[in-house]
């Protein structure tokens, strides 16, 4: 009988040419068929997208994304079945996975979320000379999440990069460095020109799941964590000297991220034990330098802190996270473990994790058991901060990527000979076109309500700039709980109500007298604008004095400035045109703005 000449590249052994047309290109043709059902005529995705909103280039730059990841697919199957073809084949693969991966990230041009903004702030203010604020003139708290990611953007101020679209472009090219080098790790070392089998179409739609896709666009750091991560699994396969290079690696995570300290206890204990391992011994001089130097990068950045900042741990502790203990982690009803199960249920994730399983219980790279670890480390952190309250699980992303390369590499573990190759080539197609729908859906259905972007928070602030112009009144202040757009455009005066720029509402987030005398008795902010929830949420603009003290405020025909809490101070209120202000037994009730002519 004529033999196929696609032979399997763990065995060794032919595949005949009937067996192969028998169940390949069934299952093949079944894939196909039931990705382009999903795709095209179940109202999962593209009715969903229409009903809800978007305009046609969005649904177009989803398409292409889609059929960019899509087109990979059969590249690979047509490499297998014609060997010849499968070398050239393969060099097309990157450059697909990066062109969905952008028409991905392009489909959320326009949003940055408003967090990042106030690192711009800080970074902003650093590099025109003012110190490591929030704002000038105010004195040094630390506000953001990332310190090497402050210094980078400011670096990119002083040589005149504008700071919000230079965060933007940053945390995409990172992104992107993130999928092409977990590529790579998929790609089997021993056999660089050989078809890399479907898994790589499995790692592609994992690591563009919605989390790392929006979460790599919203001018953060989160895709340069999971790059760093990734980067430590290429090294453990790639150097021989892989420990100076990962422990340098784990320093910058250090300063770049506040979870690090969970990422250098899963590297060093999992050194300890393939230690152990491969030669009987801990080696424990061998590995200590991949704890030593982090540690000492640790304590070097706690005593800048308490020298500049006067205060050893930054706002966003105080803000989030005081409340948080290891004892969080046992909390099965809520909380942590709330999100945790969601995010990995909304984003396909739980599908991958049985085939991780796999790769854990078989002969697999050491580099898989260091994601394992590292993988375990994030979801302590999640479980010990509580989760997080913004959309499409930011807390994932850093670890999605090792998702990628531990869910390809279980497929591609399996035993060829017990499981046919068409039905490794089902399983990982259907499970990647569901990853992709899913995706895409996620994408379509959060630009609908994007998390606080901080193009509004920047039109919030001009908008009660304005306002005070209108007024005359000289040194206005607003407070908000959205600071980032506000700070960084420096518009207004802000009291930060979600105390990421303001320590003392930080440390009393909760505690309603204490607020009630510190913004009622010492700030006395002109406006208040924001939802119930932060600073709000102690329940002070329920107080009588409080009552007695701010007058409603509605500003007409701008949806963007409705909030639950908007409020202007009696003593400041005026009639002006263009500002009504009404008055029910003698007494002002309300204070009405119209759009300025």
């Amino acid at each position: 009988m004529t033999q196929n000449p696609y032979k399997d590249a763990d065995t060794g052994t032919a595949v005949s040419l009937g067996i192969y047309w028998r169940w390949t290109v069934p299952a093949v043709a079944a894939t196909t068929a039931a990705a382009a059902i999903i795709l095209f005529s179940l109202p999962y995705l593209f009715v969903a997208h229409i009903v809800f909103g978007g305009n046609n280039d969005q649904k177009a730059l989803l398409i292409r994304a889609l059929a960019a990841a899509l087109s990979i697919f059969p590249l690979e199957i047509v490499g297998m079945q014609f060997p010849s073809l499968s070398g050239r084949l393969s060099r097309l693969h990157l450059p697909l996975a990066l062109l969905s991966f952008f028409f991905f990230a392009i489909y959320l041009g326009n949003w940055i979320v408003d967090d990042a903004g106030i690192t711009f702030a800080y970074s902003r203010n650093l590099a025109d000379g003012y110190g490591i604020v929030a704002f000038p003139g105010h004195m040094p708290e630390e506000g953001y999440s990332s310190t090497l990611w402050m210094l980078m953007l400011a670096a990119a101020h002083v040589f005149g990069l504008p700071i919000p679209p230079t965060a933007k472009i940053l945390s995409s090219l990172f992104g992107a460095a993130t999928l092409a080098l977990a590529l790579q790790l998929v790609r089997p070392t021993s056999r660089p020109g050989d078809a890399l089998g479907p898994e790589i179409f499995l790692a592609l739609a994992t690591i563009c799941t919605a989390p790392f896709v929006i979460w790599s666009v919203s001018g953060q750091e989160h895709s340069l964590t999971a790059f760093i991560l990734v980067a430590v699994l290429w090294l453990l396969e790639r150097r021989k000297d892989w420990r100076t290079w990962v422990t340098g690696l784990l320093v910058l995570l250090v300063l770049l991220r506040p979870e690090a300290p969970v990422f250098v206890a899963a590297v060093f204990f999992t050194s300890l034990a393939d230690s152990q391992k491969e030669t009987g011994r801990l080696q424990a001089m061998s590995n200590l330098p991949l704890a030593v130097f982090p540690f000492l990068a640790f304590c070097g950045l706690e005593l800048f802190r308490l020298n500049y900042f006067g205060d050893l741990l930054p706002n966003p502790y105080y803000a989030k996270a005081s409340g948080d203990t290891a004892l969080s982690a046992l909390n099965l009803l809520g909380g942590g473990w709330e999100y945790l199960i969601s995010g990995l249920r909304n984003t396909g994730l739980l599908a991958v994790i049985p085939v991780i399983v796999i790769t854990l219980s078989r002969q697999s790279p050491r580099s898989s058991y260091y994601a394992g670890a590292l993988i375990a480390a994030q979801f302590f952190f999640i479980l010990w901060a509580h989760g997080d309250w913004m959309g499409q699980y930011r807390f994932f992303t850093p670890v999605i990527p090792l998702f990628a390369v531990m869910g390809a590499r279980a497929f591609a573990s399996l035993d060829k000979q017990s499981i046919p190759t068409s039905v490794r080539i089902t399983l990982v197609g259907s499970l990647s076109a569901i990853l992709l729908v899913n995706s895409a859906y996620q994408l379509s259905v959060f630009t609908l309500a994007p998390t606080t972007p901080f193009s509004v928070v920047r039109a919030v602030g001009r908008q009660f700039a304005e306002l005070a112009k209108r007024l005359r009144v000289q040194h206005p202040i607003l407070a908000h709980h959205d600071a980032g757009g506000i700070l960084y455009d420096r518009s207004i005066n802000l009291v930060d109500l979600g105390g990421l720029a303001d320590r003392e509402v930080a440390k009393h987030m909760h505690d309603r007298e204490w607020l009630s005398h510190y913004l009622l008795d010492e700030v006395r902010p002109t406006f208040f604008f924001g939802a119930d929830n932060f600073a709000t949420s102690s329940g002070f603009a329920a107080t009588s004095q409080f009552k007695r003290e701010y007058v409603p405020l509605r500003f007409a025909d701008l949806p963007f400035m409705q909030a639950y809490l908007c409020a202007v101070r009696r003593d400041v209120v005026q009639e002006e045109p263009g500002i009504k202000v009404v008055s029910q037994d003698g007494k002002i009730d309300q204070v009405i703005v119209y759009p300025a002519q």
